[in-house]
C-alpha cells in the first residue's frame, strides 16, 4: 500500500521500484522542477556517489493514479537524462548493487536517466501550491518554504 507521507522514500531495490512502475502513468506530466547541486539535509546519507559534481533534478509531477495527485520524483547526482523523458513521464528500469536507478525506454535497453539514488514522495498539493513548489529556488514543504541547495 502506497500512502501519502512528506518523508522522502529511498528506492534501494527492485521491488521498491515496482512500486512506482505499477503506477499508471499515461497522462502524467512534469509541472514544475529544480535543479541542486550538493547533498541536501533531507537526502538519505546512504547514497553512494561517483564523486563527480553531478546535479540533483527535482521534478514535480502531477500524476492520474495513486494516493495523492503529485508525485515528487528527485533523481539524487543526475549523470545522465534524455530531455524527452520531461514529455513522457514514467518509471520503469532497474536498481544496480550501488542502488543507483537506470530508468530505460520502452525497449527495456535505452537508458533514459541514470543517476546515484532515486527519491520521491507523494504530495497532496492544490494547484496553485504546485504551481509555486519551487518557486525562488526554494522547495515548499509542508506549508514553509526551505532552501533546497
Amino acid at each position: 500500500m502506497v500512502s501519502i507521507s512528506m518523508e522522502l522514500k529511498h528506492v534501494k531495490s527492485a521491488e521498491e521500484l515496482k512500486v512506482l512502475e505499477d503506477m499508471y502513468w499515461h497522462d502524467s506530466e512534469a509541472v514544475a522542477g529544480l535543479i541542486t547541486r550538493f547533498h541536501q539535509d533531507e537526502f538519505p546519507k546512504t547514497i553512494n556517489y561517483s564523486g563527480h559534481d553531478y546535479p540533483n533534478v527535482h521534478l514535480l509531477c502531477e500524476i492520474y493514479s495513486g494516493p495523492a495527485k503529485y508525485l515528487e520524483l528527485i533523481f539524487v547526482a543526475l549523470e545522465k537524462m534524455d530531455l524527452r523523458y520531461l514529455n513522457d513521464i514514467f518509471v520503469r528500469g532497474r536498481v544496480n548493487d550501488l542502488s543507483n536507478i537506470i530508468i530505460v525506454g520502452s525497449n527495456g535497453e535505452e537508458e533514459i536517466i541514470r543517476s546515484a539514488a532515486l527519491l520521491y514522495r507523494f504530495l497532496d498539493l492544490n494547484h496553485e501550491d504546485a504551481k509555486n513548489y519551487y518557486r525562488g529556488g526554494k522547495k515548499k514543504s509542508n506549508g514553509v518554504l526551505k532552501s533546497c541547495t
